[in-house]
């Protein structure tokens, strides 16, 4: 996590969440390269993050210490308002930057305080709150009802970057309900179609609107 110079982009951001007041050591502009980690599973929290650019990736690890991806972020949204809400001190999830990501870092203890007090902020993290769980749902019924390679093609469309996938494939397919046999499998596929490209580095993708169209229910 790198400390960048406040702009007019955050200050934005904070007016959209009726921040804009909070000033001083309580708030910091930060910037994340990919890989790196916001916040991390069970680890103590500090700060939690209003998003104004990026993709984060958030996911748990189960007991047999596979990841399960729970979402991602673009351009926009809060990362930690579960343990705000629930007032929690460690991490309920770990994000981890997929791109380069610019937020807000605003202080937990502060922001617990503004729950309480500002209607638009409390709007806006249950409003957050919503989404997850929308988000939640339509991904319990994509495991039901869409395919495998629906699944994979869908995943790897969200978890790319620049063209690039490179997710560890065991983690893959435990967060898309297949094994991992079968993703190797559907990503020969791709490969043998000319959608993808496998490289040292990961895969490329070479046809990104028939990724789509694969990712689509039919």
């Amino acid at each position: 996590m790198n400390k960048i110079p406040i702009t007019s982009q955050h200050i934005e951001a904070l007016a959209s969440y009726n921040l804009q007041h909070l000033g001083g050591d309580s708030i910091q502009a930060v910037h994340f390269k990919p890989g790196e980690l916001l916040s991390e599973e069970g680890q103590a929290l500090n700060w939690f993050f209003l998003v104004v650019e990026g993709r984060a990736k958030i996911y748990r690890t189960g007991t047999n210490g596979e990841q399960h991806i729970l979402g991602y972020y673009v351009s926009e949204g809060i990362i930690g308002e579960i343990e705000l809400v629930q007032m929690q001190a460690n991490a309920h999830s770990t994000a981890i930057a997929i791109s380069e990501v610019n937020c807000i870092g605003i202080r937990y203890a502060l922001g617990a305080k503004e729950l309480h007090r500002n209607v638009i902020f409390l709007q806006k993290v249950a409003s957050s709150l919503a989404d997850k769980v929308k988000d939640n749902a339509d991904n319990l019924v994509a495991l039901s009802l869409n395919s495998g390679e629906q699944r994979l093609c869908a995943y790897i469309l969200s978890s790319a970057h620049n063209n690039l996938f490179r997710d560890v494939l065991t983690d893959v397919a435990a967060s898309i309900g297949i094994s991992y046999r079968h993703v190797f499998r559907i990503l020969n596929k791709l490969c043998a179609q000319e959608v993808l490209e496998k490289q040292t580095n990961g895969y490329h993708i070479l046809n990104h609107d028939l990724l789509s169209d694969l990712a689509q229910p039919k």
